[in-house]
């Protein structure tokens, strides 16, 4: 069994410890570097996220908890693999003791099982929010597949990486005797059809605001604009492919253990953008808000809107106890809901719907607004800003 513990680690098995190469240095130092900011710029996203949210009609949601979760998750990793490669990068010895990765090695399975759990909690995210904005219910019916798809998918990944060698020694110290390893065939295919499936669901998340933002009543570059948005989990996918042509230089070069570097590398790219991705689209309004109150940019005041905001109570619409949201319209400030609709009590759930103009029309809304009342909740579940540039 030795040559299976050989081909697992790379390197013959009358070594006294795991030689340090210059590459090894190079990608743990890039690894350090990259990672770090892209970790502390994903933790204050998801933080402004849960603040803006927390303070919104729509309030924090599943979908915020789950993101928390992945978050917490994604500093984990960074900081199981820091601690193993930050002590080689500053002392760069020739060989780390086998003695020394007996004790230290071990977290590179932790780091490997949180990053892929973060990748799925992100996309699991991301699903309930889509099924929240989703009206038909076969979409819905999918998201939730995709769901318990990820799910199992971590599960798999978490298993395939605690059990590639057994002992779990086995895969770093060639010493070991009588070990039993995957084949390095057999772990490149795991692995690529585990990042093929991560590839798979973000181009379906990026294509699934597209059944529905044709109907939010706005102008077409605001759709495109929010379509654009929420399709920045692509940006994920580029390193879960790169990540995936890594795999297959895993037993390349003789260097085992810097291409496993590497990998984990575009692993933790690909969770810390997956989870930047998911918050920026729910943090466009605030930042927009803060141009304004900046001086920065210039919102319409006038008459001149492409398109305004009116109150509408729900119960017109079939939608009785609703949240209220925004009591004021782009033009010109607060609207009494008596004035738009009289006999309405003030106290009333009111939604945010979006019309061509601006308007106090007593006619009674048409049934058709209530199968896009939901959407246009985006206002408040994607903090989707209320002002047309100029």
């Amino acid at each position: 069994m030795a040559s299976d513990v050989s081909d697992a680690s790379g390197f013959p098995a009358d070594l006294p410890g795991l030689p340090v190469t210059n590459y090894q240095i190079a990608i743990g130092t890039t690894y350090i570097g990259v990672i770090a900011i892209l970790c502390a710029i994903s933790t204050l996203l998801v933080a402004a996220r849960v603040f803006f949210r927390w303070g919104s009609t729509a309030g924090v949601a599943v979908d915020d908890y789950f993101l928390v979760v992945a978050a917490i998750l994604g500093v984990i990793e960074m900081s199981m693999m820091i601690s193993i490669v930050e002590p080689v990068i500053v002392s760069r010895p020739q060989f780390v003791p086998f003695e020394t990765l007996n004790r230290t090695a071990p977290r590179t399975i932790i780091a490997q099982a949180t990053s892929s759990w973060s990748v799925a909690l992100t996309k699991t995210s991301i699903a309930f929010l889509l099924i929240r904005l989703q009206q038909v219910q076969a979409w819905a019916i999918c998201l939730y597949v995709i769901i318990g798809v990820q799910i199992l998918a971590a599960v798999f990944v978490t298993i395939l990486h605690t059990t590639r060698c057994l002992p779990t020694e086995a895969i770093w110290n060639p010493t070991i005797q009588d070990s039993w390893c995957w084949s390095p065939e057999a772990f490149k295919v795991a692995m690529t059809h585990a990042s093929t499936l991560a590839v798979f669901t973000d181009v379906v998340f990026a294509l699934i605001p597209l059944t529905f933002v044709r109907h939010i009543r706005s102008s077409p570059l605001h759709r495109v604009v929010i379509v654009g948005l929420m399709g920045l989990g692509l940006l994920a996918s580029g390193a879960s492919i790169v990540k995936t042509i890594m795999i297959f230089r895993l037993d390349q070069d003789g260097d085992a253990s810097g291409h496993g570097l590497e990998i984990g590398l575009w692993a933790s790219i690909e969770a810390q953008v997956g989870i930047i991705a998911t918050c920026i689209p729910c943090l466009r309004a605030p930042f927009l808000r803060l141009l304004d109150r900046l001086g920065l940019r210039r919102s319409h005041q006038g008459g001149d809107l492409a398109w305004s905001i009116q109150e509408v109570p729900m119960s017109r619409v079939g939608y009785a106890n609703s949240t209220k949201s925004a009591n004021h319209a782009v033009s010109g400030g607060a609207v009494a809901p008596s004035e738009v609709w009289p006999g309405v009590d003030p106290n009333e759930g009111f939604q945010v719907a979006r019309t061509g103009r601006t308007s106090t029309d007593q006619t009674p809304v048409d049934k058709s607004i209530a199968t896009t009342t939901k959407l246009d909740t985006l206002e408040s579940q994607l903090s989707v800003d209320k002002y047309t540039s100029s």
